[in-house]
C-alpha cells in the first residue's frame, strides 16, 4: 500500500492564509505580517542610531582634547548620521516604490 504524504501547496500569487497553516492568529497574509513588523523594526533601529549618536556626542564632549578620542567620537557621530540618512532613504523607498510602480496592493508600511 503506498504511503500518502501530506503536502501543503501555497500559491505564489493570491492570498496566503498564515493563520490557517502556521498558527499565526490575527495575521492572514504575508503582507500583513511584514506590515506589522516594519514599523517596530524602524522604531528600534532609529532608537539604536539615536543612542549611538548620543554616545558619540558624549565621547566628543569628554575627550579632553585627546586627538584619538576626538577622532573616534567624530567617526561615531558620522556613522550615526549616515545610518540615520540610510534609514530615512530606505523608509522612503519602501513607502514610495509601490506607488511609483503602480502597485498599491504591495504597500508594506501602513
Amino acid at each position: 500500500m503506498p504511503v500518502k504524504h501530506s503536502t501543503k501547496i501555497i500559491p505564489l500569487f493570491g492570498p496566503v492564509y498564515l493563520d490557517q497553516y502556521y498558527g499565526l492568529s490575527g495575521v492572514s497574509s504575508l503582507q500583513e505580517l511584514t506590515s506589522q513588523l516594519m514599523v517596530p523594526a524602524f522604531i528600534i533601529i532609529s532608537l539604536g542610531v539615536f543612542f549611538y549618536l548620543v554616545i558619540g556626542g558624549y565621547k566628543f564632549l569628554t575627550s579632553g582634547g585627546d586627538k584619538n578620542a576626538v577622532e573616534s567620537a567624530r567617526r561615531m557621530i558620522t556613522h550615526a548620521l549616515i545610518a540615520g540618512l540610510l534609514i530615512i532613504f530606505i523608509f522612503l523607498i519602501i513607502k514610495l516604490l509601490p506607488e511609483i510602480l503602480g502597485t498599491p496592493s504591495l504597500n508594506i508600511i501602513p
